[in-house]
This record gives structure tokens, C-alpha cells and sequence, in this order.
């Protein structure tokens, strides 16, 4: 008798499931060896069977507890997903209505454009710009005509606003404090019309994260009012004081870095949290189409910061969507290039000699990005060898991680070299494994099923660092339902 067999009584055991919801198979059993202590779940229709090896039309769905392999009919999981899926659908049908309801809520909050200038504008008549913050301004190269022009203000953490303000004006809190977590530097941001619809803090202290939009949302009222207006976050409009270029130009942030570019380029300048403009679709198109017929151009250049080309979060990746986006709305794209690979290099409002500034093309930049990529060093486990000694350890060491063994049956087996795309309704609740070589598309059909899922995610670890698996490039996605 094995340790299991001693420390479990499977015939005792199974005499206590004929009156607990299970029905005892006695030898009919989906294995081979017509073991006497399966069942079957008269709830879920699952067959638990300690012998069954990749059974015909069964799936392996785990182990439970007392080291029974649990196994469900191709026909039940295939009802059961289709029933999943119109649950799913009508849940995520639900969660949209209740998104829209509330955005239209939100927005029929939402003080007017002209409304929040007035109001910001009597907020900044009350504040103050501190010696040592215009100091910090003229240090970034403002005259001290443009600090004024551009309306900076010092603000302390918690500030108190001696003047009542509407309850709908982000920022201001119902006891009238202003909603800021520590000193910094106020920046309006005025749209096309030059009224400031609202305001970003440029915090001393950058240690979590240098900018702060300015709303209402605290952890007692997660529902107060934000800076969005109609649903989208601002953009910032800069016009300057003589068209020196034959473009527009685009940048990441929304006060002090697009500001300094149209002073000293003499260029007009939409800047973007982030650098996503896509985010805010319909007010970049509405500024953009103001801007271009104003200075009859149909030109946009991106001043991408420095460090962007190799930074390895996603950021050249997030440069290619937003000029995916502008050109589509029928603007000619173009990147400005001065060497700014690293962060050792400056940015745009950083530069000293704008002379070094070489307008490229899309495909020129995309060249640069592809030319810096640097590959992670392997690591000594991760290294590969022509032996094949490696993988008897690795499916030792997979078995006892895992308790269990995976089958090695594919329910989908790809040979044309590339994933289809599978809709998540398609798919089945469990656990899916994915194995195969670089380039297949594990990844992307991972991301198309993350957007399609409306729930929480919980990922493991990165896609290319799963515990040992990258020996396989193998990849586990967990969907949790």
C-alpha cells in the first residue's frame, strides 16, 4: 500500500459519497483499468478518477484535494463555455451600460469651459509665485514676461483657499482645501480658445511621480469630480508669437515642456499627459484642426523626449500608436531628432542649440528604435545547449512544482506557424498552456484576450520571465472566473 493509499481510506471514503452529491461509478470508468472508487459529480458532471490517462473526449480540468484527477465531457465543457459566454457577454453588456451611465453623470457634472476659466482664474488671482519657484522657471529658460504670461503659481500641500468655490470645480475640496499631497508649482492648461479648463501640479518632490492632475477625488470621495471634460482628459494649446516653422509640433506633457518649445521654436505646440493623444481623441482632433488651419499646415512633428527610442516599458511602442492615430486623421507625421537616444541626452525644452534638430521619417525613426534595441543577457540557467540532459531535471523539478502533470495532448494543434485568433468565448474556464517557438504570437493572442476580459487579471510574472518556463517558451495564462 502506497503513503496515499495509508494515510486514506479511498473504500471507506467512497461509501460516505453515495449520499453527498456524488454517484460511484463501480468500474464504469472512463479509464482503462476500471478502478472501483471513481465518480462522478451529479452538480458539475466532472469525473474524479486516480487512473484516467488522457481519456477519448475528456479534458483534463486538475487534481483535487484527496489526489483524484478530475476530468469533464468534451460535450458538457463545450455547453458549458457556451453558456459561460452569453453570461459574459450579457455581463460585459451590463458593465458598459453602467460605464456610460456614469461618464454621462460625470460629464452633466462637469462645469462648462467657460465656466472653469472663470473659476480658475479667481484661483489664480489668489496664489502666489514664490522667489525660489521663479527662480526654478527662469533656471528652465523662461523670460519673466512668459512666467507671467503662462500664469505659474507656488502652492503648499493642503493649501487652504480662503474664497468659497463651486463644489463641480476640480481641485477644491468641499472644506476648502486645495487637493494637492505637497508643494509644487501650479500649471494652467488653456485649450484652443485660450481658457484654462484645467491645471496639473508640478510637485518639488518627484519621489512618486513629478505631475498631478488637479481633482476633486480623495480616498473618502472616489467619485468627485476630475479634470475631464466631456469624458476626456485636457490637452494644453500653445500658440507663439511669430510662426517660425511650417508645422505643428507635438510633445509629451500639457504646461512647461510644449510651452518652452513654442517660445523658443516659434512653432505651435499641443501637448499631451503622457504623450497620449489618443486618449483624448476628439479634443487633439478639434485643437489640431484649429492649429493647421490658422497656420495652414498640414504638418505634424513629434519631439519625442530622450531615452525614448530604448526604453523597454512600452514607450516607442506608445510613440507608434499616437502616430498611427494622427495620420489618420490626414496629417503628414514626421519626427524631430537631435541624438536624443538616452536620458544622458536632453529633451526638447532642455536643448541649448536647436541647429542640431534633423526632421526624419517615420521610417527613419522606426530604424533608430529597431537600431537600439538591446537584448537582455541569458542568464546561465536560461543559456542553450545542444545536450539534452537539461530537460530530464526540468520535467523532475515541473513535476513536484507542480503536484500534478499537464497533459501533453494539444486540444489545438497549430501547423501553418502562427496562432489563429481565437475569439476568449471560444475557449474554455482552466488553465491554458501555449507552446512554441519566438515570433507565433503567443503574446499578441494573450493581449487580445486581456482587452476582451473585463475582469481582474492576475499575471504571474513577465511574459518571457515564468519561473523556468522561458527553457520552453512556454507561457501560462490564468483566467480567473
Amino acid at each position: 500500500m502506497n503513503t496515499l493509499e495509508q494515510n486514506f481510506d479511498t473504500r471507506n471514503f467512497s461509501d460516505r459519497l453515495t449520499g453527498s452529491g456524488f454517484t460511484l461509478l463501480k468500474g464504469d470508468c472512463i479509464c482503462e483499468d476500471g478502478c472501483k472508487d471513481s465518480r462522478k459529480s451529479q452538480k458539475t458532471g466532472l469525473i474524479f478518477c486516480r487512473k484516467a490517462v488522457n481519456p477519448t473526449d475528456y479534458i483534463y480540468r486538475g487534481q483535487d484535494r484527496h489526489g483524484f484527477g478530475m476530468w469533464q465531457a468534451v460535450e458538457d465543457a463545450q455547453a458549458f463555455s457556451s453558456q459561460a459566454s452569453e453570461e459574459r457577454e450579457q455581463k460585459k453588456r451590463e458593465s458598459l451600460e453602467v460605464q456610460e451611465r456614469r461618464r454621462r453623470e460625470q460629464i452633466q457634472r462637469q462645469m462648462s469651459d467657460f465656466e472653469r476659466n472663470r473659476w480658475y482664474q479667481q484661483l489664480l488671482d489668489q496664489l502666489v509665485l514664490t522667489d525660489a519657484d521663479r527662480e526654478k522657471l527662469l533656471a528652465r529658460g523662461f523670460t519673466r514676461e512668459q512666467i507671467i504670461t503662462d500664469g505659474y503659481k507656488s502652492v503648499t500641500a493642503w493649501q487652504k483657499i480662503g474664497k468659497r468655490f463651486p463644489p463641480n470645480l476640480p481641485g477644491i475640496l468641499t472644506n476648502g482645501i486645495l487637493n494637492v499631497p505637497g508643494d509644487g508649482i501650479l500649471c494652467p492648461i488653456r485649450n484652443l480658445d485660450g481658457l484654462v479648463i484645467g491645471c496639473q501640479v508640478r510637485l518639488h518632490d518627484g519621489t512618486q511621480g513629478r505631475y498631478r492632475w488637479l481633482t476633486s477625488i480623495t480616498k473618502k470621495n472616489p467619485e468627485g469630480v476630475t479634470s475631464h471634460l466631456n469624458g476626456e482628459l485636457p490637452v494644453g494649446v500653445f500658440e507663439p508669437n511669430d510662426f517660425l516653422g511650417n508645422s505643428i509640433w507635438v510633445t509629451e506633457g500639457t504646461s512647461i515642456k510644449p510651452s518652452l518649445a513654442r517660445y523658443r521654436l516659434g512653432v505651435p505646440v499641443v501637448g499631451a499627459a503622457s504623450g497620449r493623444f489618443d486618449s483624448s481623441r476628439e479634443t487633439v482632433k478639434a485643437s489640431i484642426e484649429y492649429l493647421a488651419t490658422k497656420y495652414q499646415t498640414n504638418i505634424l512633428t513629434f519631439a519625442i523626449d530622450a531615452g525614448d527610442v530604448v526604453n523597454r516599458s512600452g514607450v516607442p511602442e506608445r510613440w507608434q500608436q499616437q502616430f498611427e492615430f494622427l495620420s489618420s486623421l490626414g496629417y503628414q507625421c514626421y519626427f524631430a531628432w537631435w541624438g536624443q537616444v538616452t536620458k544622458q541626452h536632453h529633451d526638447i525644452d532642455e536643448l541649448k542649440d536647436y541647429s542640431q534638430i534633423k526632421i526624419i521619417s517615420p521610417s527613419e525613426f522606426l530604424s533608430i528604435v529597431q537600431g537600439h534595441k538591446v537584448e537582455k543577457p541569458k542568464t546561465e540557467k536560461s543559456k542553450s545547449t545542444k545536450s539534452d540532459e537539461w530537460k530530464e531535471t526540468y520535467e523532475l523539478e515541473r513535476k513536484i512544482r507542480a503536484r500534478f502533470n499537464f497533459t501533453r495532448n494539444a486540444e489545438i494543434a497549430i501547423k501553418d506557424g502562427f496562432l489563429p485568433r481565437i475569439k476568449l468565448d471560444a475557449i474554455q474556464p482552466g488553465t491554458i498552456g501555449i507552446r512554441g517557438d519566438w515570433g507565433i504570437g503567443k503574446s499578441f493572442l494573450i493581449s487580445s484576450w486581456c482587452k476582451e476580459w473585463k475582469h481582474k487579471i492576475i499575471q504571474v510574472a513577465h511574459l518571457n520571465h515564468c519561473l523556468v518556463i522561458p527553457l520552453l517558451n512556454l507561457i501560462a495564462f490564468i483566467i480567473m472566473n
